[in-house]
């Protein structure tokens, strides 16, 4: 990705900063195609420890305080009941999970609050969780087979579970758990194309870690538009008293790809930016002055 590069006598760092997510990975061994829930993790800033072994995962989960997110996929052998319980148990404390069980079984996966259909190997996913939808810029997607018996497989909901996002036949391909801290795959790591949706399940759990502003609210407010953008797209700002703003456009890593200060602004500012030179993908435009900061999602198509 290129950055755009503007003429300005300051340099601009990062508005955001945050503490990295930790995250307990594992996927029993296994990976045939290219691991894109692993690239998502890299993507995505987190500090990862990857178990050895299902032990392994259980003996360092048994200390939940070093982590913030738990990932156990069950890819080449069946689900270990010991492995789900000590996920399930990390995640009922408040924290952070990721589960798939090629092996569908039925016990472990009531742990982390689905069932499943028995119905196997579907190719297309659609999201349709509205607070996933707005982060996802392929939406349905495919996903395709590495060299598995199973890749994917239809899930239920159990009391307590959403769903989503769902196969063609209707069935659930992802469903959230477990008060909304567990996300449950109907897919392998390494059935899709790209680590695009994997990024979103993590940024959603994460928000402050994928740059969403968390400071004091603003009193002025900022509109984006045309959103999904394609060449450019206007930022208004309105009711702004201050006479300086900082603006920066990042990616969901927390990227700065574009960055101005703008002074001697007026109370209904707007100003056209180029995005030709931005890879597509969703970002965050945020307008930071001294009456507080704002931050809206753009995608760019």
């Amino acid at each position: 990705m290129r950055k755009i590069t503007i003429t300005t006598s300051l340099f601009l760092c990062s508005l955001f900063s945050f503490a990295q997510t930790r995250v307990l990975y594992f996927t029993d061994g296994a990976t045939i195609g290219t691991d894109q829930l692993a690239a998502a993790l890299t993507n995505t800033g987190c500090i990862v420890t990857t178990a050895t072994s299902d032990l392994d995962f259980q003996t360092q989960i048994a200390t939940p305080t070093n982590f913030d997110l738990a990932v156990y996929f069950a890819q080449n052998n069946a689900s270990v009941n010991a492995t789900t319980a000590a996920l399930a148990g990390f995640v009922s404390l408040g924290n952070k999970g990721m589960y798939a069980d090629w092996s569908l079984d039925a016990t472990n996966g009531a742990l982390v609050g689905v069932n499943f259909t028995g119905n196997v190997n579907e190719t297309v996913v659609t999201i349709t969780d509205t607070t996933l939808t707005s982060w996802i810029t392929v939406n349905p997607f495919t996903i395709a087979n590495s060299g598995w018996g199973t890749f994917s497989y239809g899930l239920l909901p159990l009391a307590g579970s959403t769903v989503s996002g769902t196969f063609a036949s209707g069935e659930a391909a992802l469903i959230r758990s477990m008060s909304n801290n567990m996300f449950v795959f109907g897919y392998l790591g390494d059935a899709t194309a790209t680590s695009e949706m994997y990024e979103v399940a993590i940024n959603s759990m994460f928000p402050s870690a994928a740059g969403v502003s968390e400071t004091a609210e603003s009193t002025f407010n900022t509109t984006v538009f045309p959103n999904p953008a394609t060449e450019s797209f206007t930022l208004s700002i309105d009711n702004l008293t201050a006479k300086s703003v900082e603006i920066t456009v990042t990616d969901i890593q927390g990227k700065v790809v574009y960055s101005m200060i703008e002074n001697n602004v007026s109370a209904g500012f707007s100003k056209q930016i180029n995005t030709t030179d931005i890879s597509k993908g969703l970002y965050y435009v945020n307008v930071k002055s001294s009456e507080g900061q704002k931050t809206s999602k753009l995608i760019v198509q």
